[in-house]
């Protein structure tokens, strides 16, 4: 809702609501639209929905599931293929500034000697169940 609120002419939202019924993501659509961003839903496709309507693009996925269901599993996984395959667009588009950013955030791992000398070390780590124990 803060990032809708804070949009311009320049942003486009991405909105996410498989039934395209979900009240915040309906209201978040309406105030980047009213601020002057695009809209792109990511929604189940065939559907009319309100948020279909509030929309500049629709990417539809597959309606496989019923509105009212627990365990969603294809639905945000038809969704999160969508997200992959824009992220994946984006990098290719803007490769050389894609690149510089992935080298700045970059979180390294920790080789095999270092993770054996810090998982044989008496010492508490921050995050573990001594944490919690203590």
């Amino acid at each position: 809702m803060l990032y809708a609120k804070n949009m311009g002419r320049e942003d486009l939202a991405i909105v996410i609501s498989y039934s395209g019924l979900t009240r915040e993501a309906i209201e978040c659509a309406w105030i980047a639209k009213a601020n002057g961003a695009k809209v792109v839903a990511i929604t189940r496709g065939g559907i009319d929905s309100e948020l279909i309507h509030r929309s500049d693009y629709v990417l539809g996925v597959a309606e496989t599931e019923h509105i009212m269901r627990s365990g969603a599993m294809s639905s945000r996984i038809a969704q999160l293929n969508v997200v992959d395959a824009l992220f994946a667009a984006y990098v290719n588009r803007n490769y050389e500034k894609s690149v510089k950013r992935f080298s700045t955030n970059y979180i390294g791992k920790l080789d095999s000697a270092e993770r054996v000398n810090t998982l044989s070390s008496d010492q508490d780590l921050p995050g573990t169940a001594n944490d919690v124990i203590a």
